[in-house]
């Protein structure tokens, strides 16, 4: 698990989030996010959308943990949180035969300040 964990930490690094082959390696193809906006985002969109802004303002990240729901399935909660808001975020990962890739992220905003 502590791969997924590296892995959910790459996807929130301007680096990374920059370089849409990292993202390809990194995202399902069947990937979804439902954003803390409510949005719903597919794989190509949120790619085009992170390579063109991968900048994530002064956020912490906080209580990251993950857990087995099947052998084939990690998730993956912690908390965000920026001078704007704070948010839950979860994560869904499943080994996809030769590597963990996300196929879901969810965020739910908790607070405004």
């Amino acid at each position: 698990m502590d791969f997924v964990l590296l892995a959910e930490g790459k996807l929130l690094d301007p680096a990374v989030r920059g370089d849409a082959a990292q993202l390809d390696q990194l995202l399902d193809s069947e990937f979804t996010e439902i954003g803390a906006s409510g949005r719903i985002w597919n794989r190509t969109d949120l790619i085009v959308d992170l390579v063109a802004s991968p900048r994530v303002d002064e956020t912490l990240v906080a209580e990251m943990s993950a857990r087995h729901v099947t052998e084939e399935v990690v998730v993956v909660e912690y908390t965000t949180s920026t001078p704007a808001r704070t948010v839950r975020r979860s994560s869904w990962w499943r080994w996809r035969g030769d590597a963990w890739r996300c196929y879901f992220h969810q965020g739910t905003v908790l607070a405004h300040p």
